[in-house]
């Protein structure tokens, strides 16, 4: 989780990247498995504020089934 979140904030985010690829840069794409409404709150601002995305889904057997679908770069999951 560490060598995800190092890398995604070591790129920038929003604006186009001065390398000219013209495509906006973004942060990780994480997928979160969390039962607790409020936890999904909590956790969601706090990617969110660090220029990730997030996908949440209620327990680890959904979990399975969207990262099997790929485009995910790390999973929360207790």
């Amino acid at each position: 989780l560490r060598a995800v979140l190092g890398q995604a904030l070591d790129a920038p985010v929003g604006p186009a990247s001065a390398a000219g690829s013209g495509a906006p840069r973004r942060g990780a794409h994480f997928l979160v498995a969390e039962d607790n409404e409020a936890n999904q709150l909590v956790v969601r601002r706090l990617l969110e504020s660090l220029g990730h995305t997030c996908e949440i889904v209620g327990h680890g057997g959904l979990a399975l089934q969207r990262l099997a679908q790929g485009g995910v770069d790390a999973v929360l999951m207790d």
